[in-house]
C-alpha cells in the first residue's frame, strides 16, 4: 500500500462531520491498523478511520511530487461530509478498505490523498472507459472511435430503453439483463445493464449487443457477458476491467494469489462451482470473493448471509477461478456438503452420558463440515498429526507435514468447544469432562479409504486442545529396499532378521519412522515359511501374512501381557511395537534366547544408546550382549524442495560447529525458499538418515562389561559404522537437506574418534 507515509509528514484529516484536523504523523500511516496517529498542538491523537473521510498528505519541501502515470484516470469524488475532489486514480489499484489518489492540478499543495471507502459518498468517472482500456492496451483506438461515433446519438437515453422501443428486445429480456448493484450508501442500489455499460462506453456496438441478446434467447441460462466473450466481440479481461471500473470494484490477476483456507471454509464448494466464484481472504470483518460474472452480483447477499461476513467482490477471469476452485476444494464430487466421510468410534466402551447442549452444538452442520474438512485435508496433505488448540482470540489448527508443524487455518475462538465436542463424540470420550486428559480413537472412511486416528485431548490455561495422530491403513507397507538404505545395509538387516533367534532394535525419537522400518522388515519376511506375529499400539497398516495384535491398555492388555500369551502361539518371528518397561524388556530378551527372532523399538538418540537403555531397564548386561544382533538408529529430516532449491555459501557458525566435531567441510550448502510446488514450505518430503550398529565380538564384550555408550560407539566406528552425522553431512553436500539440519545430530558423533 502506497499509504505507508513516513513520520513527521504534515497531514490534513477530513472527518465525516466536515471537521478538518491538521497535524503531523506520529507513526507511519498504515490503514490496516484502523487508525491514524498525529501530533497536534504538542499532543498525540489517535483517530479512528471509522470517523474519517480522507487523509491528505501535504507536499514537503525538497521532496519531488508524485509522478503522473499515463494509465491514471480522472474521477470526481464526493465524501459523506459533502466535500468534492477531482483526483487522478489508477483504475485497477482500488484498495478494499480505501484507496490512494492524486490531485488533478499539478500545483496542488496536496501530494496524495487516502480516501476511506466508508467515507466516500460517490465516485464518478470522467474518462470514457474505452479510453481507459486503450491505455491498458486492451482495445485499439480505431475501434473505440468508431464505437463512440455510433453511440453519440444515444447519450440522452439508455440503450436498453431504445432497443425496447424499437422492438428489438422485450421488456422482460431487458429486466433479466439488468443488475441491482449495491452502492457505497447503505441499502441503496442502482440499476445497471452490462450490455448498456459496454455500449455506452464504446466497447461494443448496438448491433453487437442486439446480436448477443438474440443468442441469449436461444441459450437460456447463459449470461450476456459470456455470450459476448464467446462471440469474440470483446475479451473477457476487457469486459471485466470495464465493469470493475464502472462499479468501482477491482479486477485482479489470481496468478500470484494464494487463497486462504479460512476463506475457503466460508463458501460451500457447490456454491463456488455453480456460480464460478472463489473466496480469497477473510478476517473478522470481511470476506473477499472473486467473481467471474458481472451479471451475478446478487450472489453477494447470499454469500454474506451464509458466511456472516461483509462480502467485498472483485473480478477475475473464469479460467483462473475455475483452476483455483479445483485446487482449493479438490476434485468435483468431494464437496464439503457432500463429503463421503463416515466417522465412527473404535472405543470398546460406550461413551458416558453426554451433555445435550454440547451435543447439539457439535452436531450442527457447519461444525460437522469443519471437522470433516479438517480431517480430509490433513489426510490429503499426508500429515502425521492434526493439532487443534486455543490461542488468544482464536482457534488454531496445525498440520505436521514432513516433520514440520504448519499452520492450516485460524477459526473463531467460539468454534473450539463444538469442534472438540464433535471429536470427543466420535472418539468415544466423555464429552462433559474438561479437567482431565482423555484418549480415544476414530476410524474414518473417506472415498473408499480407511484411516484411523489416535486422539488425545488435554486441558490447558486457555482451554482444551486436541491432537489427532493419523494412521492411514490404506498405505501399503514399504520394503526395506524402499526406505533409502544402502544395498549393503539392507542385506545386513535381512541377514539378522532371518536368523533363527536374536534381537533387532530400531531406535530414534518420536516421529522418526521407527514403526515404518519395523513393518518394512516384517513385510520382507512374509515369503518365509515362518509364523509371524506383531504386537502394535495401534496397528498402523494391514500386512498380509502377519497376525497383527492390537494393544488395549485401558483393559489391561499391555505389551508385556500380549507378549507372554503370544509365546504360547508358537511364533517364529515376533515384533513388539515398542519396549516401554522392564517387564516387556525382560520377556523380549528371554524370547530372543529361546528360539525366537524379536524385532522392537526404543527411544534413544543413537544406536549405541540402546544397550545402556536395556540394561537400565533391568536386563542383565550379558543377556543383552548375547541376544542383540544389531541396532539401527534413525532420524527423518526435511528434504529440500528441488523446484526452489538454490546453492548458498555455508554459514560461518555452522562450519565452526562442524570443525569442533572433527569435520572439515568444504562442500556447498543449499536452501529452498518456498514455491507453489511445496506450498511455500521449502520442503519436498523427508530424507532418512541412519546408523547401523552390527554387534561383533568386541562390541558384545563391551556390552557385557556394562561399558559406556561412548566406548561402544567408538568400537562400532572402528568396525566401520557410519554415524548419522556423517550420513547427514553427505545428504547436505548432495543438496538433499539444509546444512543446519546436521547440527542436532553432531552430539551422536563421537568427538574423540576423529581427534
Amino acid at each position: 500500500m502506497e499509504g505507508n507515509m513516513s513520520k513527521l509528514q504534515d497531514v490534513v484529516i477530513l472527518l465525516r462531520d466536515g471537521t478538518k484536523l491538521k497535524g503531523s504523523l506520529h507513526n507511519a500511516f498504515n490503514p490496516q491498523q484502523g487508525q491514524v496517529s498525529i501530533i497536534r498542538r504538542g499532543e498525540v491523537e489517535n483517530i479512528s478511520l471509522k470517523d474519517v473521510c480522507c487523509v491528505s498528505f501535504l507536499v514537503q519541501a525538497g521532496l519531488p511530487r508524485y509522478k503522473r502515470l499515463p494509465s491514471e484516470v480522472i474521477e470526481r469524488i464526493v465524501t459523506v461530509s459533502g466535500d468534492e475532489f477531482v483526483m487522478r486514480v489508477l483504475p485497477n489499484e482500488v484498495e478494499f478498505e480505501g484507496f490512494m489518489a492524486t490531485p488533478q492540478e499539478d500545483n496542488s499543495p496536496i501530494q496524495r490523498i487516502y480516501f476511506v471507502s466508508e467515507g466516500v459518498k460517490s465516485r464518478e468517472l470522467t474518462d470514457l472507459i474505452g479510453t481507459i482500456l486503450d491505455k491498458e492496451n486492451l482495445a485499439d483506438t480505431a475501434s473505440i472511435e468508431k464505437a463512440v461515433q455510433e453511440q453519440k446519438a444515444l447519450r440522452a437515453r439508455r440503450v436498453g430503453d431504445i432497443l425496447v422501443d424499437d422492438g428489438k428486445i422485450s421488456k422482460q429480456d431487458l429486466e433479466e439483463s439488468i443488475l441491482d448493484v449495491p452502492t457505497s450508501g447503505k441499502n441503496k442500489k442502482q440499476r445497471l445493464m452490462v450490455g448498456e455499460v459496454l455500449v455506452a462506453e464504446g466497447l461494443i456496438t448496438e448491433a453487437q449487443l442486439l446480436d448477443a441478446l438474440e443468442k441469449q434467447k436461444k441459450a437460456k441460462g447463459k449470461r450476456l457477458g459470456e455470450i459476448l466473450v464467446e462471440s469474440g466481440v470483446i475479451t473477457e479481461e476487457a469486459m471485466l476491467i470495464a465493469m470493475a471500473i464502472k462499479l468501482r470494484m477491482r479486477f485482479i490477476d489470481l496468478a500470484h494469489i494464494t487463497p486462504s483456507l479460512e476463506a475457503r471454509n466460508m463458501v460451500a464448494p457447490s456454491m463456488a462451482r455453480k456460480h464460478f466464484l472463489l473466496p480469497i481472504f477473510v478476517d473478522d470483518k470481511k470476506l473477499i470473493v472473486a467473481l467471474t460474472d458481472p451479471g451475478n452480483l446478487g450472489i453477494i447477499e447470499d454469500i454474506s448471509f451464509h458466511s456472516n461476513h461483509r462480502v467485498i467482490p472483485v473480478f477475475a477471469t473464469r479460467e483462473q477461478v475455475t483452476g483455483l476452485i479445483e485446487e482449493l476444494y479438490g476434485p468435483e464430487g468431494q464437496d464439503d456438503d457432500e463429503l463421503d466421510v463416515e466417522l465412527t468410534s473404535v472405543a470398546e466402551d460406550d461413551a458416558s452420558e453426554l451433555e445435550q447442549t454440547q451435543v447439539s452444538e457439535a452436531e450442527k452442520a457447519p461444525i460437522v463440515r469443519l471437522v470433516n474438512r479438517t480431517i480430509l485435508d490433513g489426510v490429503a496433505a499426508k500429515a502425521s498429526d492434526i493439532h487443534i488448540f486455543p490461542v488468544e482470540g482464536a482457534t488454531r489448527i496445525d498440520f505436521r507435514v514432513n516433520g514440520l508443524l504448519q499452520q492450516y487455518m485460524l477459526v473463531s475462538e467460539m468454534a473450539l468447544r463444538p469442534m472438540l465436542s464433535r471429536i470427543k463424540i466420535v472418539a468415544g470420550m466423555d464429552i462433559s469432562e474438561h479437567r482431565l486428559p482423555q484418549d480415544g480413537r476414530i476410524q474414518m472412511r473417506a472415498s473408499g479409504r480407511e484411516v484411523e486416528f489416535r486422539v488425545s485431548v488435554m486441558p490447558g490455561l486457555l482451554g482444551q486442545s486436541a491432537v489427532l495422530r493419523i494412521l492411514d491403513k490404506g498405505n501399503k507397507p514399504m520394503r526395506l529396499e524402499e526406505l533409502g538404505l544402502s544395498d549393503a545395509h539392507a542385506k545386513a538387516i535381512n541377514q539378522i532378521i532371518r536368523s533363527a533367534n536374536g534381537f533387532f532394535l530400531v531406535t530414534g525419537p518420536t516421529g522418526s519412522g521407527k514403526s515404518t522400518t519395523l513393518l518394512a522388515a516384517m513385510a520382507s519376511l512374509t515369503t518365509l515359511p515362518r509364523r509371524l506375529i506383531s504386537v502394535e499400539d495401534p496397528v498402523e497398516g494391514k500386512i498380509p501374512g502377519i497376525n497383527q495384535v492390537q494393544i488395549n491398555s485401558a483393559i489391561g492388555f499391555t505389551f508385556a501381557r500380549a507378549l507372554r500369551n503370544l509365546l504360547r502361539h508358537d511364533p517364529d518371528i515376533l515384533m513388539v511395537g515398542e519396549i516401554r518397561d522392564q517387564e516387556t524388556a525382560q520377556i523380549a530378551v528371554e524370547a530372543a534366547m529361546t528360539g525366537h527372532m524379536m524385532l522392537s523399538s526404543l527411544h534413544t538418540n543413537d544406536a549405541a544408546g540402546a544397550f545402556p537403555r536395556l540394561i537400565n531397564m533391568g536386563v542383565e548386561p550379558f543377556l543383552v550382549a548375547d541376544t542383540v544382533k544389531g541396532v539401527m538408529a534413525q532420524h527423518l529430516l526435511p528434504r529440500l524442495c528441488t523446484e526452489c532449491r538454490i546453492e548458498i555459501a555455508p554459514e560461518d557458525d555452522l562450519i565452526a560447529q562442524l570443525n569442533r566435531y572433527g569435520f572439515d567441510y568444504d562442500g556447498p550448502a543449499y536452501k529452498s525458499e518456498g514455491c507453489k510446488a511445496c506450498h511455500n514450505s521449502g520442503v519436498g518430503g523427508r530424507v532418512l538418515v541412519y546408523e547401523l550398529l552390527l554387534v561383533n565380538e568386541d562390541i558384545a564384550r563391551l556390552i557385557s562389561l556394562n561399558s559406556s555408550e561412548a566406548q561402544i560407539n567408538k568400537a562400532a566406528r572402528q568396525a566401520g559404522m557410519t554415524s548419522m552425522a556423517e550420513m547427514a553431512l553427505g545428504k547436505a553436500r548432495e543438496g538433499a537437506i539444509n546444512l543446519a539440519y546436521v547440527m542436532p545430530l553432531l552430539s551422536t558423533h563421537d568427538m574423540e574418534s576423529d581427534s
